[in-house]
């Protein structure tokens, strides 16, 4: 049915159909498009056959955040989820991942998502994690011909009770990662908001050389931010403003 919704803005489901109540005669068999749908959330098993329905004939144009909540047994890379992520455009600017637990899932398709500005992880455990930043970190992506990090216009991470470590090594490459380039530099027009990363409703035991590392970064124009629970940390410098040229009058 939710083919025919074609006004349709914002779809969020919560619960995952009960596999008794379905009548597959009404799932999708054929691409459909939801032309004005800018929300949605799903709760993804992708054994189960609405899901496959929906992941492999579900085309979202005009999609602005994606919620993606993973199921018990995890979501692994597939014919279905491949298909659903050819299907994006570059108009998806927010990811939520909730309860990611298998690792190189959904971050495997990151080099897709060249306009994210902000991705927000929630219960996701250790791996998933391990995964996630390993991918921010270090994989490259095209961008017409140009090389760039995945998510390339990413600003924001907001990671909320983690289930696990974070590798501090991996954050820290993140944090360096080439568009967060020095204040001076006139590579990256954007710089005037900083690239954050938030940690919320756990604690992280910051090593003394990271601490120093992202200190040096700071010290040096680079726009990076590192909060917890909703404040910056007390360590960290926080980012001089750069003096606004004045044109000269004529």
């Amino acid at each position: 049915m939710l083919e025919k919704c074609t006004h349709l803005i914002e779809f969020r489901l919560r619960d995952s159909p009960l596999n008794s109540s379905i009548d597959e005669t009404w799932l999708p068999s054929s691409p459909f498009i939801l032309p004005r749908l800018k929300v949605f959330e799903w709760p993804v098993d992708d054994q189960h056959p609405v899901d496959r329905a929906m992941l492999q004939y579900t085309c979202l144009p005009a999609l602005q955040t994606l919620v993606w909540v993973e199921e018990d047994i995890g979501v692994r890379s597939s014919e279905s989820l491949s298909t659903f992520f050819e299907h994006f455009s570059s108009t998806l600017s927010a990811i939520q991942i909730h309860n990611g637990h298998c690792g190189h899932s959904v971050s495997s398709y990151f080099s897709k998502f060249s306009n994210v500005k902000s991705l927000d992880l929630k219960r996701c455990d250790g791996i998933f994690m391990d995964w996630v930043f390993d991918d921010l970190a270090w994989e490259k992506c095209l961008v017409g011909d140009q090389e760039m990090p995945v998510l390339p216009n990413l600003k924001s991470i907001y990671i909320n009770n983690l289930n696990g470590d974070l590798d501090q090594a991996k954050v820290l490459q993140t944090f360096r990662r080439s568009f967060s380039q020095p204040s001076e530099s006139s590579i990256q027009p954007s710089l005037g908001s900083p690239f954050r990363i938030e940690v919320a409703e756990f604690k992280v035991d910051w090593t003394l050389e990271f601490k120093e590392e992202l200190i040096k970064m700071v010290e040096s124009g680079y726009q990076v931010e590192l909060w917890e629970d909703s404040k910056p940390v007390e360590w960290l410098p926080r980012i001089a403003k750069l003096p606004q040229k004045v044109g000269s009058v004529g």
